[in-house]
């Protein structure tokens, strides 16, 4: 190694003095006489007591000098190679140290990065989920008032079913009903018929021998109308017309209108005697006729 020296340093202690010999072995290292003379300088300066000392020192310096030198070229090159590979092994480990922290720095930033993403994503997986949290206690609501509907559909479906049961019923006593009172009008119809056959030789006498003359004007208004009422004028009409909608029979019309027909439609319903009614009637509108034909004479 360049510069570089070996120096070796021999002292002696001797009766508490201080060293007294100092050999250095290098490149500038001291010769056999350089030493001897040294070595009597030193014994002048030290005193019989250093005298023996140097002698020793003289001894050692001898066999120093014989001894075979030492190869410092070699152990230069060694030295020389050794630095070479540590400052190879000290490159290599700083590159190895940059590359593995560059590595480190990118894979930090890649993480930072990796982080910032996966921060991003939680965030927004919060919203979603506070989103889908609102969404879904919508949904609630929503199917709790669906279900409150289904249920008020279903009482009203429940509520009709009866109802419908109910008109169903109701119809079918309605039709019952319905059968019965045709029947029973076919009943009346029949014996309507029945007695208007024996009716008709009773009227055609009563239209012959009371010169009366019936006419329906609706189902239960009935006109009578009368003839040869008048003497001087058969022609000339004298009617009146019943009501028969209630049991009681009640007087429509009357032309003219005699003042016993109050009594008569009175004592009509009292005793039901239909065919006595119209005689009393006929003989009410004679006598009408005759008090008018009377007043005409006394004018």
């Amino acid at each position: 190694m360049s510069g570089m020296f070996s120096e070796f340093s021999l002292g002696s202690s001797l009766m508490g003095e201080r060293p007294a010999l100092s050999l250095s072995v290098g490149p500038g290292a001291a010769t056999p006489a350089a030493q001897q003379h040294t070595m009597s300088n030193s014994t002048a300066f030290a005193g019989p007591a250093a005298s023996e000392a140097a002698q020793t020192s003289v001894a050692l310096g001898n066999s120093v000098a014989s001894a075979p030198e030492f190869a410092y070229d070699e152990l230069r090159e060694k030295m020389a190679d050794f630095i070479t590979q540590f400052d190879a092994f000290v490159e290599h480990g700083k590159a190895e140290i940059m590359e593995r922290r560059q590595q480190w720095q990118k894979s930090m930033a890649e993480d930072r990065e990796t982080q910032n993403r996966l921060r991003q994503d939680v965030e927004q997986c919060t919203s979603q989920q506070g989103e889908l949290a609102r969404t879904l206690e919508k949904e609630r609501v929503e199917a709790n008032e669906v279900q409150m509907a289904i249920s008020e559909f279903q009482v009203m479906q429940m509520t009709a079913q009866q109802r419908n049961e109910q008109l169903r019923q109701q119809i079918e006593a309605t039709k019952a009903e319905i059968k019965r009172k045709r029947e029973s009008v076919a009943e009346k119809q029949r014996a309507l018929r029945e007695q208007g056959s024996l009716n008709q030789p009773e009227l055609q006498f009563f239209e012959k021998a009371l010169c009366l003359k019936v006419r329906g004007m609706t189902i239960d208004m009935i006109e009578f109308i009368f003839t040869h009422i008048h003497k001087d004028d058969h022609e000339r009409e004298y009617s009146f017309t019943l009501d028969l909608t209630e049991r009681e029979y009640k007087l429509a019309s009357c032309n003219p209108t005699p003042s016993e027909f109050d009594g008569l439609m009175a004592q009509l319903n009292d005793d039901r005697d239909f065919f006595g009614f119209l005689k009393r009637a006929r003989r009410a509108f004679v006598e009408y006729a005759k008090t008018e034909q009377a007043s005409l004479l006394l004018a």
